[in-house]
């Protein structure tokens, strides 16, 4: 043999393997024997028929697989290899930095709304001290003086 049939041999090994599996399924998805010819009722004629029981057994065995996908995509258990396809590890390093920086908006926004009750904090004092300062100005001279304008923050 040469070097370009080595490469199909596994892929020949694969699609064998492959369909020897679901051949089997389909063997043991068929019942072998079947209460249904010994009964003259239609529901147990009708759900008892070979047909019908291997039909089930299927609609379980796809329920199974399609839970069980749902299941690992729910988990984060990404597909990384199909074929000649391959995914990395940056979707999980996209989900790190996705949460990571939604860490850190919730921090700085944490810090904006401290930062803004201080400030209203120092605006307060500062009003509170100008108004001080204007009463013992008054207090002294008698005379009403000018009253710088304090800035107000919304």
């Amino acid at each position: 043999m040469h070097k370009a049939s080595l490469g199909h041999i596994p892929r020949i090994l694969v699609f064998a393997l492959l369909g020897t599996t679901v051949l089997v399924l389909i063997v043991g998805a068929y019942p072998h024997h079947s209460l249904a010819a010994r009964s003259d009722d239609l529901g147990d004629r009708v759900l008892g028929s070979p047909a019908f029981v291997v039909a089930m057994r299927i609609v379980a065995m796809y329920v199974f697989v399609l839970a069980s996908v749902v299941a690992r995509i729910w988990q984060g258990h990404w597909l990384r290899k199909a074929g000649p396809f391959e995914v990395s590890d940056e979707v999980q390093t996209i989900k790190e930095e996705r949460d990571k920086l939604a860490r850190e908006a919730r921090d700085a926004k944490r810090d904006v709304e401290r930062l803004k009750d201080t400030l209203a904090n120092s605006d307060g004092l500062i009003r509170n001290l100008s108004q001080q300062l204007a009463a013992l100005q008054n207090a002294r001279t008698g005379k009403k003086l000018l009253r710088l304008p304090v800035v107000r923050r919304s």
